[in-house]
């Protein structure tokens, strides 16, 4: 009987570390993605300031150089 059981035991095993490696699987794929989606929202965020820091610049340019000449 205890090595019916113990087979028993071996056998489920397997199953249960399968489901568990999954689970965690999964979860570290939600984390990477989850990070992949944060720092492709930063990117685009510094991206959007440095183009208005870059339109901005070369609107106040002209006005620095007018202010130069007077």
């Amino acid at each position: 009987m205890d090595e019916e059981m113990e087979s028993q035991k071996i056998f489920s095993s397997p199953q249960e570390e399968s489901i568990g490696y999954n689970q965690k699987a999964g979860e570290l794929r939600n984390k990477q993605e989850s990070n992949y989606y944060k720092r492709l929202e930063e990117q685009q965020k510094r991206n959007e300031v440095r183009e208005l820091r870059r339109r901005t610049a070369r609107r106040m340019k002209p006005i620095e150089t007018a202010k130069k000449d007077i």
